[in-house]
């Protein structure tokens, strides 16, 4: 792939059927909101990513990723990132993929093409934050309402909770 550094405003990059491999030409390209690598031979995107904070959409199906934690931990720095696909990649058939992603992407509202749902957001953080969810899940009408853990309702040694 050429060097796109002298391209520095670049907003938009269609790169998708060109069988790159790796992402080093876009260290510089800093003002991308929108990139398309799909249908490509990438197979690792560590550092790649890191300069592109203002990015909204990255289309990365149809390519060669494993691991999604190794994946997300570098697309986890792109806060304003809305819409990602990384369908056809070996990482999708990690175990619960899509609430992996869901959790740790919050700023994602577009997986693969399907809206994320209020439902699938809940899942993922019971989990993978089960306190959170019980606390998210104790709200009622902006009061919280009482919770118990199993540590709280088993009696300690004593009679009624006394030691």
């Amino acid at each position: 792939m050429p060097d796109l550094s002298r391209y520095k405003m670049l907003k938009y990059l269609w790169v998708n059927y060109n069988k790159i491999k790796h992402l080093d030409f876009l260290r510089l390209n800093i003002h991308l909101k929108e990139l398309y690598l799909n249908s490509n031979l990438i197979s690792e995107i560590t550092g790649a990513l890191k300069n592109l904070a203002s990015l909204q959409i990255l289309m990365l199906q149809n390519n060669w990723l494993h691991g999604v934690a190794k994946v997300v931990a570098e697309i986890k720095k792109l806060s304003w990132l809305h819409t990602l696909n990384l369908f056809n990649n070996p990482l999708t058939q990690d175990h619960d993929y899509r609430l992996y992603v869901i959790y740790h992407l919050p700023s994602v509202q577009l997986l693969d093409r399907q809206i994320i749902t209020q439902k699938e957001r809940d899942i993922a953080l019971s989990n993978y934050n089960p306190d959170r969810f019980r606390s998210h899940q104790s709200l009622a009408f902006g009061q919280r309402k009482p919770y118990f853990t199993v540590q709280e309702i088993t009696p300690k040694r004593g009679y009624r909770g006394e030691n």
